[in-house]
């Protein structure tokens, strides 16, 4: 339902499936999407909270909580979370690029400049990292004649 934008309905089986197991990390994420994609930040952070307190290294979790507490107007919990995430993971570009914007708005414009030019620099490792394991050799297994 949240791929073909049928908000509600994923909404209604979401809830179903976290009557059956509240701590279903997987089932609170989605949800927290969902409310959020709903115009609902404030029911959307208790399920990303229940996600995040399942899985706290995953920085998508952490990403998708900074995003909601923008939404809520709550800048330093946005930062707090992209800062976590970006700590799980510090190849997480949107949540550099979040992090900018919010310092941008505060008018920290050094501090903006920081996070944006970490950007270029993660693309490239990420683009060397990908040419690398495309060009090592493949390893085979050896074919026995039956």
């Amino acid at each position: 339902y949240i791929d073909t934008g049928k908000f509600q309905q994923a909404e209604n089986e979401l809830l179903a499936a976290i009557s059956l197991d509240p701590k279903d990390h997987i089932a609170n994420f989605n949800l927290a999407v969902v409310k959020e994609s709903l115009s609902k930040p404030q029911e959307a952070i208790q399920f990303i909270e229940q996600a995040i307190s399942a899985k706290p290294d995953l920085a998508e979790y952490r990403y998708q909580a900074g995003l909601i507490y923008q939404k809520l107007g709550k800048p330093q919990e946005a930062i707090d979370s992209y800062m976590h995430a970006i700590a799980n993971d510090p190849t997480h570009i949107n949540s550099l690029v979040n992090l900018g914007l919010i310092y941008d708005n505060k008018e920290l414009f050094d501090t903006a400049l920081q996070a944006y030019f970490s950007v270029p620099s993660i693309l490239a490792l990420m683009l060397e990292r990908s040419i690398r394991s495309k060009s090592l050799p493949q390893k085979t297994v050896p074919r026995t004649l039956e």
